[in-house]
């Protein structure tokens, strides 16, 4: 699902696996940096599903952080990678 579908208000849209795992799974592939259109690009074709937002909270909860939200990915994306000091 590209970024900017929506699902309605009660719904969500939830990375399996999480986009920050697919993203440092690609980056240590590459051996560096992913730039802005690889990051886009692999949360265009990443799996999701679209839940009730109760299950989302309940995966985050479950492994005990939040995954990246694709309406602001790259920013979410380099602060994640600062929070947890990947290079």
């Amino acid at each position: 699902m590209k970024s900017n579908d929506a699902p309605p208000d009660n719904l969500t849209v939830v990375y399996v696996p999480a986009l920050c795992v697919v993203l440092m799974q690609m980056e240590r592939d590459k051996g560096q940096s992913l730039c802005e259109a690889e990051v886009r690009a692999a949360c265009d074709t990443a799996a999701s599903v679209t839940v009730p937002v109760y299950v989302r909270d309940a995966m985050e909860n479950s492994r005990g952080y939040r995954d990246l939200d694709p309406s602001d990915l790259w920013r979410n994306w380099l602060s994640f990678k600062t929070r947890n000091s990947i290079r």
